[in-house]
């Protein structure tokens, strides 16, 4: 959220999913990233480091999230119907809103 470039996909048909999924696979940290609002449904981003991100309204549904740091992270109103939570750290993160079923 600072302006920090964290990963620069380069494919004229980019999408913020095919991003997100190119940085994880090269071994990106989403700390502080600004995701909100976007669709990342059925992502596996298991031991992702979201620690202070911004995710308000963001579709993690079906994803794999196990061992991802939500540390401060701003949940408001995500959707996280069916994904898979185990160990995930979310201490002081803001899941106000946030769907779960």
């Amino acid at each position: 959220m600072d302006g920090t470039l964290i990963h620069e996909h380069t494919s004229e048909t980019a999408t913020m999913k095919a991003a997100v999924t190119e940085a994880y696979q090269a071994g990106k940290s989403f700390a502080k990233a600004n995701l909100a609002g976007h669709n990342l449904t059925g992502l596996n981003l298991s031991g992702a480091d979201f620690t202070g991100a911004f995710l308000t309204r963001t579709q993690l549904v079906e994803c794999n999230l196990s061992n991802a740091n939500f540390t401060n992270a701003n949940l408001m109103q995500a959707n996280i119907r069916a994904a898979k939570l185990d160990n995930a750290n979310f201490t002081n993160a803001n899941t106000l809103g946030i769907n779960r079923s």
